[in-house]
């Protein structure tokens, strides 16, 4: 095992991840390499890798060039994949078990992560930093137990695909930035932050919020079994879902549920409960209150 540090611009082919004089020390990264790209704005140029595997890869703030792009992803595979680059894009094609990201560069698909359908799965997607769009592609997996966490991300806007797959359960905690889910995630908490989902199906067992907007928009049905809300905004105004079932909720404090879409389409099949909080809800509209 070996630390290979990317130079590229060192031949005609100066963006291509598979020429042993792009690499310091020379030599093309293999399995069980530490591979760093943390600095220059040499592109690195799409392709499926020669080692195909990695420990880890690590891209720091001080690169500014782009990785791949979204016709052709760097495919490799890495169990830690630690990102803060700031170049226009990056595609990275592969399994990964942590994904962390640290700072992004400030266009819509800055970073983007795909699957290889190989059945590994994602344990950690880790969002600290960043300027732009982090998009988790469909092809993605996660594992059983799985964290998503986005924390003291202000100006990030991160997209969930709706045709990710979570194999068990997964929390998912964020206090900051934007946040789409186009998926079920089965536990959801939320400290601040903006949360915009337009499911069209699955369950999310227990969701909290304690601050922040989640502005929930299904297009068909679909179920939340409990919503617990201790402040924030829960906001439902814009559905368009036919129907969609919220089993139990519980408002405290200043949290506010907004559900005066004009269409009447959640069904609650417990009482509300309310130790504090406000609803809002259509003319005619009949909601039992405890």
């Amino acid at each position: 095992m070996a630390n290979k540090t990317w130079v590229g611009g060192t031949t005609d082919f100066e963006n291509v991840w598979d020429l042993a004089s792009n690499w310091s020390p020379s030599g093309i990264p293999a399995s069980g390499d530490t591979v760093f790209i943390v600095s220059g704005d040499v592109d690195i140029t799409g392709e499926a890798v020669s080692s195909g595997s990695v420990t880890r890869i690590v891209v720091g703030a001080n690169y500014t060039g782009s990785i791949g792009t979204s016709a052709l992803k760097l495919e490799v595979d890495c169990a830690d994949l630690d990102y803060g680059g700031r170049g226009d894009e990056a595609h990275f094609l592969g399994t990964y078990t942590t994904v962390t990201v640290q700072e992004t560069g400030s266009g819509d698909s800055a970073l983007n992560i795909y699957g290889d359908g190989s059945g590994d799965r994602l344990t950690t997607l880790r969002i600290v930093g960043g300027r732009g769009g982090i998009n988790i592609d469909g092809t993605c997996q996660f594992n059983t137990g799985a964290v998503i966490d986005q924390i003291g991300s202000n100006n990030v806007t991160t997209t969930l695909d709706s045709a990710i797959t979570f194999n068990g359960t997964c929390q998912a905690t964020i206090d900051s930035g934007v946040f789409v889910m186009d998926v079920a995630i089965p536990n959801i908490t939320m400290f601040g932050g903006t949360l915009e989902s337009s499911l069209a199906s699955g369950t999310i067992a227990l969701w909290e919020i304690y601050d922040g907007r989640a502005k929930f928009t299904p297009t068909a049905s679909c179920v939340i079994s409990q919503l617990t809300m201790y402040g924030g905004n829960f906001d439902t105004e814009d559905s368009t879902a036919p129907s969609f079932t919220i089993t139990d909720c519980t408002l405290f404090d200043s949290s506010l549920l907004n559900e005066n879409s004009g269409l009447r389409n959640i069904t609650f099949t417990s009482p509300v409960e309310m130790e504090g909080g406000e609803i809002k809800y259509d003319i005619g509209r009949t909601v039992v209150i405890t």
